[in-house]
């Protein structure tokens, strides 16, 4: 219960801008459960004026239409309650993978070195869409688990007696206590299961991406062996699921079960001895049968919000994430850089102890050319990354752009003045015109396909004629 609270906490602000649908949505769930209670009440008239022997052909005519009101009242209903509450919960999944996005994109390389792909990928489909479930069947069921139950059991009161009614709320408290201690294990499954998807995914990720290393080296084998063990981990997670929610349904049916078992004997001779019809009895036990619905939703409910709560923390672990590098000046104007001075830098990756560069010291002056050279790992690569700040913590020494240090210089101002070629080959599934202009876009002006065109060409020109002369 405790889950379930925090859950509608966190995205209250999603529930409460969206307040009109789900209200709308909730209110023709109402109306569907009401237009139900009356099938009984339709049953229990046409038994006992049966029985009484008074039930003319259009009597029965006229309850065949009722039936068939109710069962269309019932069509219109449940169309209405879905269009509104499930559309709201996949603006919900919508706001929150857009948000996991959007927050993936503010962190640093750090973020990145400690948090493989695979995991993050989880969290934007598995974890998103236990999201989408809790705020579409756990409110759903919730609600109508409550107000069906309620009125099931006004109703027979009115219809039956007490005494039969609190037999049949007999196990009741023994269902709670049992779906209690459940929905704590089934929590903890969930995010076990949650936890063993993000390292098969990365698994997945990280061997499709490096596979032509994988076949170079003829890797093949052990890369399989690899993700099959991963895989055995994650489907032994999901039939520790599956145990317990194989368990968890059957015994709500079984204790649910027991108060037919109670009310068909105290029933039974109720009407034996006279002190109900057999319409309400009749009755009794199909508003019996619709109570069992509440009590096994109520199961339910446990399930997807117990997984819809562990992948919340999941994704709530994630946006609360503080960026280690941000622009102090994010608003400043674009201006053009004169120098840039490294003063004893040192510097070491968050993931080694040991220095990547150590003491270095250069200035590089507007209109005139440096050229560091070095062996392989000897720290050229740290350099630009520390230039373009895609690390920030240095353990010594200041990086200075035009006399100013470079933590208080506008980062976009910085990364757009600078323009490097990556060792690393990575294009992106667009065309080659996207992947040559990629940072062609000018924020003052629009550019033309046309000059688009012609950046593409210049640069195909250019790459061709350096193929010419090697």
């Amino acid at each position: 219960m405790y889950n379930m609270f925090r859950f509608f906490k966190r995205f209250a602000f999603f529930f409460k801008k969206n307040l009109w649908k789900y209200s709308l949505g909730i209110f023709f769930l109402m109306f569907v459960d009401i237009v139900q209670l009356y099938v009984p009440e339709i049953i229990k008239q046409v038994t006992n004026e049966f029985q009484e022997g008074i039930l003319t052909q259009q009597r029965l005519l006229f309850f065949a239409i009722l039936t068939l009101l109710t069962g269309l009242g019932t069509c219109i209903g449940r169309f209405a309650w879905r269009l509104f509450i499930i559309g709201s919960a996949r603006s919900l999944e919508y706001e929150v993978r857009r948000s996991i996005f959007e927050k993936c994109l503010t962190l640093s390389q750090t973020f990145f070195a400690k948090n493989k792909t695979g995991a993050l990928m989880a969290l934007a489909t598995n974890d998103v869409n236990a999201i989408r479930m809790a705020a579409f069947q756990g409110i759903i069921m919730a609600v109508d688990a409550s107000f069906m139950l309620g009125a099931v059991i006004v109703k027979m009161v009115l219809n039956a007696n007490l005494r039969l009614t609190l037999i049949a709320l007999t196990g009741f408290p023994l269902m709670v206590s049992f779906v209690t201690i459940f929905g704590k294990k089934i929590h903890k499954a969930f995010k076990r299961v949650q936890e063993s998807y993000s390292m098969v995914t990365d698994n997945a990720q990280e061997t499709f991406s490096g596979i032509r290393v994988v076949k170079g080296f003829a890797q093949d084998k052990e890369f399989i062996d690899r993700f099959s063990k991963q895989n055995k981990h994650y489907f032994e997670r999901n039939l520790d699921m599956i145990r317990l929610r194989a368990l968890f349904r059957p015994s709500i049916m079984l204790m649910s079960s027991l108060s037919f078992l109670l009310v068909l004997y105290f029933g039974g001779n109720a009407v034996l001895s006279g002190e109900i019809s057999l319409g309400e009895f009749i009755a009794f036990n199909m508003y019996l049968q619709l109570m069992m619905w509440p009590l096994e939703a109520f199961g339910m409910v446990v399930n997807v919000m117990q997984r819809g709560s562990a992948s919340m923390e999941r994704v709530e672990n994630l946006l609360s994430e503080e960026p280690e590098i941000v622009d102090p000046k994010p608003t400043a104007e674009s201006k053009k850089i004169t120098s840039v001075v490294f003063d004893n830098v040192s510097f070491s990756y968050p993931t080694s102890e040991q220095e990547a560069i150590k003491d270095i010291s250069f200035t590089a002056q507007a209109g005139k050319s440096l050229a560091i050279i070095g062996s392989t790992g000897s720290g050229k690569t740290t350099i630009v990354n520390l230039l373009l700040r895609l690390y920030d913590k240095t353990s010594a020494g200041k990086i200075l752009v035009d006399g100013i240090d470079i933590k208080e210089c506008s980062l976009k101002n910085i990364r757009e003045s600078i323009g490097i070629v990556p060792q690393d080959s990575f294009l992106f599934s667009r065309t080659i015109n996207d992947n040559i202009a990629f940072d062609y876009e000018d924020t003052t002006q629009e550019h033309t396909s046309n000059e688009k065109k012609d950046l593409v060409t210049n640069t195909l020109m250019t790459a061709i004629n350096l193929v010419k002369i090697f």
